[in-house]
């Protein structure tokens, strides 16, 4: 457990760096997730999440996911999911975007550790609510997410982890700026095994955000309630 907290120190202070002169937030994510095991190596399910901000004083977002994973070896898995995003916009109105992304996952499990990368590409528009200009032109991400998980009991795991984001394309900036590195998080948290169905996960994250206008800090805390059926 030492290196444990070694490497949890390790990612918040690379993660603080450079937010000294960026604008802080402070926020709140609650996710409810179902999903239910539909063929020997497959799954579908939906999250539904609720995002909070301006110091947990104000509405961000509301999501819906609606998904299926597919399992081709005990290492891999490979997901595609569509989001639906009602979004409260910085000038006070409200925005719909519609995200489809794609999941490639692998995990290993030394001893009581999961060690997890996962890759997403994703392809985000924005349609009512925003401008015709750019609305149906998508911005692509490419998603790096990667972390470990200890088994501390039958019933508690906790978790530390770290994602980056790279620009692939973004019609807001000039071509020449959208292939870049633009955020960061860093997070940990805790599951809690209720049952063999049912989990409940609280978690800490923090987000920066750098080579973009008007870069933003965040430091969110979240909820999260899973089911899982076989």
């Amino acid at each position: 457990m030492n290196i444990f907290r070694k490497i949890l120190a390790g990612l918040f202070i690379a993660g603080a760096l450079p937010a000294a002169a960026q604008t802080q937030d402070f926020g709140s994510w609650t996710t409810f997730s179902l999903s239910k095991k539909v063929a020997d190596k497959f799954r579908v399910g939906t999250d539904l999440e609720l995002r909070m901000r301006d110091n947990l004083t104000d509405y961000n977002l509301f999501y819906v996911n609606l998904g299926g994973t597919y399992k081709p070896l005990d290492w891999l898995s490979i997901s595609a999911t569509y989001r639906f995003i009602h979004k409260h916009k910085d000038d006070g109105t409200y925005g719909i975007r519609h995200r489809y992304y794609n999941d490639f996952a692998a995990k290993f499990k030394p001893g009581k550790f999961t060690l997890s990368y996962r890759a997403r590409i994703q392809w985000e528009v924005r349609t009512t609510g925003y401008s015709d200009k750019y609305g149906l032109i998508p911005e692509i991400y490419w998603r790096n997410k990667f972390d470990i998980k200890y088994k501390a009991t039958d019933k508690i795991t906790p978790y530390i982890g770290t994602e980056i984001r790279f620009q692939l394309l973004n019609p807001r900036v000039p071509y020449n700026e959208g292939l870049t590195f633009d955020r960061d998080r860093a997070y940990a948290g805790m599951d809690y095994s209720i049952n063999d169905n049912h989990t409940l996960g609280v978690f800490f994250l923090h987000q920066i955000e750098f080579n973009v206008e008007d870069p933003e800090t965040l430091n969110i805390i979240g909820v999260e309630y899973s089911i899982a059926l076989d």
